[in-house]
């Protein structure tokens, strides 16, 4: 799965979601304040989507019309929400449509992706690989790059992913590869789970130069709670030398 992502989003994608990174960066509905982090309490979240259905229906129809004044605390209930929905679920790209694409029968694909949205509209996985679907056969994707760079700016504004206090927060693993592939442009050289976080080590072109970036996965054990039980954690963090530090801070994304 690793070598799909790597092969169509650092390739074929990157140079665009910088662009449109940047252009999104100017709204100051995706921004940071005072470089505070956007707080996600996921019962409050859960308490308003149980309390609140017709407003998140609403939301979420404003999200899939790709509304671009969405606020970044409607966005929040827009995709973390999607856990606790009763009409939305959030899910990874069917492995049928994976294999689709790779097989770059793009037309076949994107009927899927426009099926399985209808289901998980807010699924970053989905959307991304709609756009490639799009992109490839010259079709309008101008709707599918809102909610992209919407998505992308939620979670980086989660957090700045230097502790697993301050991990970003995604809804599914796939989350995390495609920001370390399309935003980052980084290579991983390895992972670890440390609580509820995966800790993935980068690195640019030196793979002796690494820096770590934590992703908070607390959703997705909660759903292989439900499914398998308790998990009990007991890897640390990979250790870094000083090379890997001086990598570490000269790589930092930093947010205004």
């Amino acid at each position: 799965m690793h070598r799909i992502f790597k092969f169509f989003f650092m390739q074929k994608i990157l140079s665009v979601l910088f662009t449109l990174i940047v252009c999104f960066g100017g709204n100051h509905c995706f921004g940071q304040k005072n470089n505070a982090f956007l707080e996600v309490n996921y019962s409050e979240i859960e308490k308003f989507v149980n309390q609140n259905e017709k407003v998140y229906n609403e939301l979420m129809a404003r999200f899939i019309e790709g509304d671009t004044l969405l606020e970044a605390n409607e966005l929040k209930y827009i995709f973390y929400g999607t856990n606790y929905s009763s009409k939305y679920q959030y899910k990874e790209l069917s492995r049928e449509a994976s294999q689709l694409i790779k097989e770059e029968k793009y037309e076949e694909a994107l009927k899927m992706c426009h099926e399985e949205l209808k289901v998980s509209p807010a699924s970053l996985d989905i959307l991304f690989r709609e756009w490639i679907c799009l992109k490839e056969l010259d079709l309008n994707a101008d709707t599918c790059e809102i909610q992209i760079s919407q998505l992308f700016y939620l979670i980086l504004s989660t957090g700045d992913g230097k502790t697993e206090k301050t991990a970003f927060k995604v809804m599914e693993v796939p989350d995390e590869y495609i920001i370390i592939y399309n935003v980052f442009g980084a290579n991983v050289k390895q992972q670890a789970l440390v609580g509820n976080c995966d800790v993935m080590t980068l690195y640019d072109d030196d793979p002796d130069k690494t820096w770590d970036v934590y992703f908070d996965i607390t959703l997705h054990m909660e759903k292989l709670s439900k499914l398998f039980g308790d998990f009990s954690f007991s890897k640390k963090a990979p250790k870094k030398s000083k090379k890997g530090k001086k990598a570490k801070a000269s790589a930092s994304i930093q947010f205004e």
